[in-house]
């Protein structure tokens, strides 16, 4: 991507989790404030074996998690961070994967590849055919920065991301999931897997949609 096509994701989020710390904390605006000034100490005190990439666009809303997680409880503070990071992770996803210069099965294959090796993940190939792909991962630095931060329940917010996004690329034509149940680091599987399906499109005869009514 373009240097011109960055854009503050932040924009988006901002006012969506002003609205969502209502009536949770005493004041919202100031709570944020208290978490952006804490933010770069915050993002110092990590291991720099983390990718500074990830810590840029993650450390905000993970220290709003923790910080709430302190306060209000686990469960609370993650179904409030749970819609922001969904947001924010889409936002970015599209952007990432170029999705306003089209989309196709095998689009989305070539950007997997390329996301995947821009940040360094270890994956395997285990399968690729004309109507399914599906990749192993061995590491997830998501996982592991959640860990080191004690909050390891926060992996399961970017996997939901993960789901959301690759379930709505071509959402008639290609459909995700990580394969069977505990198929996740996170679920303590040796390792992440990525099944893409795709399930329409190489038919022979496609199924038709009925005309729309004249008026």
């Amino acid at each position: 991507m373009t240097s011109g096509k960055e854009f503050d994701t932040s924009l988006l989020i901002m006012p969506l989790l002003t609205h969502l710390l209502e009536g949770e904390v005493p004041n919202p605006r100031d709570f944020i404030d208290a978490c952006s000034n804490k933010l770069e100490p915050f993002k110092q005190s990590i291991d720099p074996k983390f990718p500074k990439s990830m810590i840029n666009s993650r450390a905000f809303y993970l220290l709003c998690y923790i910080d709430l997680k302190k306060t209000l409880g686990q469960g609370k503070a993650y179904e409030i961070i749970r819609p922001v990071l969904l947001t924010e992770g889409m936002a970015r996803m599209n952007l990432v994967f170029d999705t306003a210069s089209g989309r196709s099965f095998e689009r989305l294959i070539e950007k997997v590849f390329a996301f995947n090796h821009s940040l360094n993940l270890p994956f395997e190939v285990t399968e690729q055919s004309a109507d399914r792909f599906c990749f192993s991962l061995k590491r997830c630095t998501f996982w592991e920065l959640c860990c080191y931060l004690e909050i390891p329940e926060a992996t399961t917010l970017v996997c939901q991301v993960d789901n959301a996004f690759f379930n709505s690329y071509l959402p008639d034509e290609v459909k995700f999931s990580h394969g069977t149940p505990c198929s996740r680091l996170v679920d303590g599987a040796s390792s992440c897997r990525f099944v893409f399906t795709r399930t329409i499109g190489l038919e022979t005869n496609p199924p038709q949609c009925p005309s729309e009514v004249d008026n």
